[in-house]
Parts: C-alpha cells; structure tokens; sequence
C-alpha cells in the first residue's frame, strides 16, 4: 500500500482573510457543512470545494453518482470566493497555438470546448438558479501600446475567423465603454460577463447538495492511499473510501500527490474596491459593465460591481505575501487610469492565489486509475473551471469515451525549488518591460 502525505511545500494559507474582500462582505452566508467524523465510503471522493470540485460533484450528483466533497476550509474559501469574477469564454493559447501543443484533430476539440465555457457557465447558473449577480456585459481586452494593439487586430481576426463574434474598438470608443484615455484600442468580445465570485461558489455548494451531494468542510485531506481497488482519503477525524479520487487543489495543491505541486507556479493576485460610485462616475466608468484586462505583462483587469463599486485588480508582486506596499501600486494604478475617481475612497483590499502552468494551459493527468487531477487555469478560470468539473463527472461516468481536454502526464517546472527568488526576478523583468512598451 503507497501511502500520500499532504505536507505542503508551501503554506495553504494566505495571510489576508478572506472576510476583507468585498465578496466577503456582500455575499450570504453559505451551507451550513459538518466536518468529516468517522468512515464514508462513497463512489467518488473529491479534494476541493472551489469551482473545480463544486462542478465536478454537482455534474456526478444530477447522474446520480453518490460524490463526497471535502476542504479544508469551506467552499470558496480559497481564489474562487476572492478573484475578479470575470466569466470568459476560451483559453489563453488560441487555437494555432493548441493545435502545435496537442495536434490538429485534439488541438480543436480542445480549443471548441474552451470557446463554449462562458455559456456553460451561464446556462449552468440559469438552470440551477444561483443569484451571483450575473452580468453578460462582454469583455474588452486593451491594448497599452501600439505593438499589443497590433497583436489584438491580428488576434481578433483569427477569433472572427472561427466564428467568435468579436470586434475591435478604437481609442475613443474605448473612452466610452471603459472610462479612460489611458488605452490606444481594444477588442470587444460579448460573449463574456461577471459575477460575484463568491455568491458563485457558495450557489455551486447548494447546488450541488440539492443534487445529493455531500460537502465536508474544515476537513484538509492528509493522506492518499491506493487501497485494492479503491482510494482511502484521509483526514482530521475521518476517512473516506472511494472508487475514484478528484483533487481540485489548484493553486493550494500541497503533496497530496507526488510532485504534483511541481507542476504549478502559485502566485498572488490583489484587488481593490472602491466605494459605491455616485452618479456622475458611473456615467464613465464602465457605464455598461463591461469588464476589462489590459495586454500588459503584469496584467490588471476590472468589473463594476452590482452594487456599482470599481474592482481593480492585478499582480503588483509576485510574492507570496501580503503586503501594504502591494496595494498602494494599485491605488496609484487606479487613480492613473481613471482621474474621476482620486477622491474615491478604497473600502476593500485582499488577495486571492492564482495557478501557472508552463504551458499556460489547465492540466488534466489521470497519474493513477481512479485518480483524476486538474488545476492551473492561469487567472482566467472562473468559466473553464465549471467547463472542467463537467469533464471530468463524463470520463468517470464514461471514462472510455473521448476528452474534449488533452490528458497529459505530470511535468516538473525546472528548478521549481528556486521558484521564489526566480519570481522576483521575473516581475522586475516584467516591470521593466511593462515601462518600455515591449
């Protein structure tokens, strides 16, 4: 019997709580969720209760597979109560890109699949009924320089090609629909949205226990084990015997599994919110509730809230930590951007983690039979991670069936260890960059 232990390379933990965010402090109050006490047995186990683990047992529940979700925390505790709640269709590689990654015939499938999350996702919310302040105002992409909007164009027509119904917009429409002068283009893509991230969640883990789910929380699972033809997943004061095991750890994957942690870059991501705009700000700033990102390498991007507050967000540091100095860069970004707001007040800050893939694509492996695993959706997962949870509840439920998502095997970031220093030493290059136009 190989047994697992979940001692973490890195702390799960971040050291602001999530009661600081905005999403905290305006979302009502989730299941009520006991701890796991005692023995289960179950047909699938899942490690989770983010958006990846809520959709997988909430699509295995509504056929009828009895499903037990466990977390350390509770659902939405970790980056799917606190990110940017930006609801986009596709992955970051187009699909030139995918099919020179996996081949003609998967690249496509793979790129369909992910061009269909944003409606998944609203489809899935409308079904189920889950208020999360859903807004299918679009999305615009902006370009900070000449060159990036060149690249923009150039994308845009590939996506048009496909039959995305994108469009670009120039300078002055940009003004319009965003609120500042600081963009040189964008392009406009109505198929995407925003929601409250963490009513979100919290909606997934009613969902999915109206379906027969059963959530543990405040349950970290500690060991794996291969038992005959089961899994034993152990925790605190319980364990649970399953046919099949999903670990949905993302950015807080510990060593659960073997070298799994190896395979991901976990990084934070800050956010701030403004005070409610009055009404004269609210005629600029995104008046139509567009969300936004920019095509710099220290990406920022932002949403009007339901409750009409400017959320900006952004990797200030590629540090693990929390710290002041990290919002203050967003403050001064915020106020660049958008003048009107300078005597607006911040009333939220807080920090939610992210996961990178070397690839920059969501990695499905199944490294064990009954094991599935996947994480890394790269900051743009809010869709393609409810996407992912109905891929993998069809290939266990139908596992000789084909994968609309390339299965791999596990491939170590080279010298992940010194992951920490070499971060720091990307984000000064990045910055730089970022300052040169490049």
């Amino acid at each position: 019997m190989n047994e697992v232990s979940a001692v973490e390379p890195f702390s799960s933990e971040t050291s602001v709580s999530p009661s600081s965010s905005l999403w905290a402090a305006t979302a009502p109050a989730g299941p009520v969720l006991d701890r796991l006490v005692g023995r289960r047995t179950t047909d699938v186990a899942v490690v989770g209760a983010g958006y990846t683990g809520l959709s997988t047992a909430l699509h295995l529940a509504s056929a009828g597979i009895e499903t037990v979700v466990i977390d350390r925390h509770e659902p939405g505790w970790g980056a799917s109560g606190r990110n940017g709640g930006q609801v986009l269709p596709g992955l970051r590689p187009q699909r030139a890109e995918l099919r020179r990654m996996f081949g003609t015939e998967l690249g496509d499938r793979t790129h369909a699949a992910a061009e269909t999350a944003a409606d998944f996702l609203f489809d899935l919310v409308a079904r189920h009924g889950i208020d999360c302040d859903l807004a299918r105002a679009g999305s615009i992409r902006l370009a900070h320089t000449e060159r990036a909007l060149a690249m923009l164009r150039e994308g845009c027509a590939a996506m048009a090609a496909d039959g995305a119904p994108v469009r670009m917009l120039d300078a002055d429409a940009v003004a319009r629909e965003v609120g500042t002068r600081a963009y040189l283009g964008g392009r406009f893509d109505p198929r995407s949205g925003t929601l409250h991230p963490l009513r979100y969640a919290r909606g997934l883990a009613a969902a999915a226990l109206c379906q027969g789910a059963t959530i543990h929380s405040r349950s970290p699972a500690l060991t794996l084990a291969r038992e005959g033809e089961s899994w034993r997943v152990t925790s605190e004061s319980g364990e649970i015997l399953a046919r099949h095991v999903v670990l949905a750890t993302n950015a807080y994957t510990g060593l659960l599994w073997p070298r799994l942690h190896a395979t991901l870059l976990p990084l934070n991501s800050f956010q701030i919110a403004t005070a409610p705009l009055d009404a004269a700000q609210r005629a600029t700033v995104l008046p139509g509730r567009a969300c936004f990102s920019d095509t710099r390498r220290l990406i920022l991007y932002a949403q009007r809230s339901a409750d009409h507050r400017l959320v900006l967000g952004g990797r200030a540091s590629f540090t693990i930590a929390d710290r002041a100095a990290d919002y203050d860069v967003l403050r001064r970004v915020l106020v660049g951007l958008f003048p009107q707001l300078a005597d607006t007040p911040i009333e939220y800050r807080w920090v939610g983690r992210l996961a990178l893939t070397r690839d920059f694509v969501p990695h499905l492996h199944v490294p064990a039979p009954g094991l599935l695993v996947a994480v890394g959706f790269n900051g743009k997962g809010v869709a393609m991670t409810t996407l992912m949870g109905k891929i993998l509840s069809d290939h266990i439920r139908a596992p000789g069936e084909p994968v609309p998502f390339p299965i791999t095997g596990m491939r170590a970031i080279p010298f992940h260890a010194f992951r920490q220093p070499a971060l720091h030493l990307a984000m000064y290059y990045h910055t730089l960059m970022d300052r040169l136009g490049w």
